[in-house]
């Protein structure tokens, strides 16, 4: 009889164990925004894919009110992606860094859904374009204003003794509603937790290149012409006269492939190698 009561108490304390520590773990508080934003271009962190969120200048009038919707669509998009890696190890998740020029106050790291706005506003007022000009340099082929999602394996601000592969995707001249649903594709395509390698960045290349070319045919077919019903050339037929529906012509060509000449995107979602040295004359030179 003792043994039995012994074996409960001691079953019973193993349960009460582990409830406590899944409730421990459920109330621990998300990273947010914490670690989002860096200062003096000094990336925080050990993760799994680190992404950059880069201008090559300050947007001015239309730009600057597009950057706004930009920026208020990627702290939500990106304030998600924390909540998704609650229980994830951070050698397997993706972070995304926004260089600004001073540290941000709680309600910018730990936004309401009242605050994204704001923070957005904010985000752009202190955006540190020094530093976005420096890391961006290491890449002679960015040539427009951005905004730039730069994603590798490793920081950018890292010394690599080998070519660093980085997936660049330029928004310079894509419109708002189309960038925002590139960034919305992009983190949903990204947030799987794993290891990232080379393969999976090229893997992550084809996906937003199928996806964005997708996307792209379906707002093309929203501007194809109606197609006009025309009645048969018989006046004198008593039957009711059929119906001929007439195929507009296409104003494009359709292709299931992401990798042919007709995709728009092809030149905007690249691999590049970064170049450790840069000279900033050189590339002031080249504008």
């Amino acid at each position: 009889m003792k043994l039995v009561t012994l074996s409960i108490n001691l079953l019973a304390s193993t349960l009460l164990f582990f409830f406590t520590q899944a409730t421990v773990v459920a109330n621990e508080p998300s990273e947010n925004l914490n670690r989002v934003f860096i200062v003096d271009c000094k990336a925080t962190g050990q993760y799994g894919l680190y992404s950059y969120l880069l201008f090559s200048r300050q947007p001015v009038f239309d730009a600057h009110t597009r950057a706004l919707k930009q920026m208020e669509r990627l702290l939500r998009d990106v304030n998600q992606l924390k909540q998704h890696y609650t229980h994830t190890p951070t050698d397997n998740q993706q972070t995304v860094y926004i260089p600004v020029s001073f540290e941000p106050q709680t309600w910018i790291t730990q936004p309401t859904e009242n605050d994204y706005d704001a923070a957005a506003r904010w985000v752009m007022h202190n955006f540190d374009f020094q530093c976005s000009k420096k890391l961006l340099n290491h890449f002679p082929k960015i040539k427009g204003d951005g905004p730039y999602i730069l994603s590798s394996a490793q920081k950018i601000q890292q010394t690599s003794p080998w070519r660093m592969p980085v997936l660049v995707q330029d928004l310079s001249t894509a419109k708002l509603g189309e960038s925002l649903f590139w960034f919305d594709t992009f983190f949903k395509k990204s947030a799987q937790p794993q290891p990232w390698e080379t393969m999976d960045l090229l893997r992550l290349q084809e996906n937003m290149l199928s996806l964005l070319l997708g996307q792209y045919h379906k707002e093309k077919q929203k501007t194809l012409p109606t197609p006009t019903l025309l009645p048969t050339a018989n006046p004198l037929h008593n039957k009711q006269p059929k119906q001929i529906q007439t195929e507009p012509k296409m104003a494009y060509s359709i292709h299931k492939s992401p990798w042919i000449k007709s995709n728009p995107y092809l030149n905007k979602i690249t691999i590049q190698f970064k170049r450790e040295k840069v000279k900033e004359s050189t590339r002031q030179t080249k504008r």
